[in-house]
Parts: C-alpha cells; sequence; structure tokens
C-alpha cells in the first residue's frame, strides 16, 4: 500500500496540467471575440445610419419631384391659356438690357516686363454708356482714363 501511494504521488494530477494550460488561450479567445463583437456592432451602426439618411434624401427627392410636376403643369397650362395671374404666380420674365452708346476709346501700348525679356500689349476698348451725359465727361477725362 504504501508502494501505490508513492507512486500516485510521483504521476502528475491531470486536472493541474489541464487548468493551466488552457486558461491562456481562453483569455486570448475572450478579446478577440469581444474586440469582434464591437467590430460589427459598429458596422451594424454604420449602415444603420446611412440607411437612415438615404431614407431622408429620398423623401427631398420625392418632394423636389412633386414641386418641378406642379411647375411643369402651371408651364403647360400657362402655355395653353396665357394671362396676367399665371404670369405673376411664376415670376417675372427675364428681359435683356437695352445697349447704350458706345465710346470708343484710343488704342494704347503697355509695355510688360518679364524674365523672358520684353513684352508689349495692345489693348482697344470701347466704354459703354448709359446716359450721353457721361460722354462729355469721359472726353474731358481721357487722360486720366
Amino acid at each position: 500500500m504504501a508502494e501505490a501511494a508513492k507512486k500516485l504521488a510521483e504521476v502528475p494530477k491531470q486536472s493541474d496540467t489541464n487548468a493551466a494550460a488552457p486558461s491562456t488561450p481562453k483569455k486570448k479567445m475572450d478579446v478577440l471575440g469581444l474586440v469582434s463583437v464591437l467590430i460589427v456592432a459598429l458596422n451594424l451602426g454604420a449602415v444603420g445610419t446611412m440607411g437612415l439618411y438615404l431614407k431622408k434624401m429620398w423623401a427631398k427627392m420625392m418632394e423636389i419631384q412633386e414641386k418641378v410636376t406642379k411647375v411643369e403643369a402651371l408651364q403647360a397650362e400657362e402655355e395653353a391659356s396665357p394671362s396676367k395671374d399665371s404670369k405673376a404666380k411664376l415670376g417675372r420674365t427675364m428681359t435683356p438690357p437695352t445697349p447704350g452708346t458706345l465710346y470708343p476709346m484710343e488704342s494704347f501700348l503697355v509695355n510688360i516686363s518679364s524674365d523672358q525679356g520684353p513684352k508689349f500689349l495692345q489693348t482697344q476698348m470701347e466704354l459703354e454708356l448709359v446716359d450721353s451725359a457721361t460722354e462729355d465727361e469721359i472726353t474731358k477725362k481721357k487722360a486720366a482714363i
């Protein structure tokens, strides 16, 4: 019996060796699992946020499309029977401004200095005047201009 007790004492306990070995990989697996769960949660949150944003944008697009169809219907109605009231609803008609009188200036030459040597610029302009009273002023101040 004493011999059996000695043999049992010499044999290492299996529970001690098994308990120490799996504990370190298990902790690593827990950290990796936690990180993967966090990444999945962040991705789901990002996809959900993008979905909500796209839903709002779609609603705005539909609203704009409805407004465009209403305006097109008003324009078609106006073309069929023009009246002053329909023009007031859609806004003013743009007309180009009437051109004023043109006052020709003498051509002039400008010397432009550069690294590549002397260069010249010759220009001729015409001024558009709103009324003819400014023509007398320009004639008096032609040198300054």
